[in-house]
């Protein structure tokens, strides 16, 4: 499974091709995105402090940072061989649910027009 972190394609580039840019929603974007970097800034200007003045009582300083990087699912989660998964029914199995399902209504909408006619 995909990580849950942003794929960032802003330094794409493409041959050929010229941006039109409409100023307004620059002057919006660079105004979103300034806010955004002062507010993680502080807050991680904050959690530095705390992770500092936690460090100096962990009886051993272990660096978690790279956890972030390993996807939930694969921590949580034990290797399944692909043939022990289960499986859904085949392909007849499903044609014969559906063929008994036709014949049913059919049945059922034929004494509903029986029940009609008396």
């Amino acid at each position: 499974m995909a990580s849950e972190l942003p794929l960032n394609l802003f330094d794409c580039s493409y041959t050929d091709l010229s941006w039109i840019y409409d100023s307004v929603e620059v002057e919006k974007l660079l105004s979103h995105y300034q806010q955004q970097w002062a507010e993680h800034s502080i807050k991680s200007f904050m959690l530095r402090s705390v992770i500092g003045s936690l460090k100096d009582h962990a009886p051993s300083l272990n660096n978690y940072q790279a956890d972030i990087l390993v996807s939930d699912y694969r921590r949580h989660t034990t290797y399944r061989p692909l043939l022990s998964r289960t499986t859904c029914g085949s392909l007849e199995d499903r044609k014969e649910h559906f063929a008994k399902r036709r014949k049913l209504n059919k049945f059922l909408n034929s004494t509903e027009l029986v029940k009609e006619d008396n």
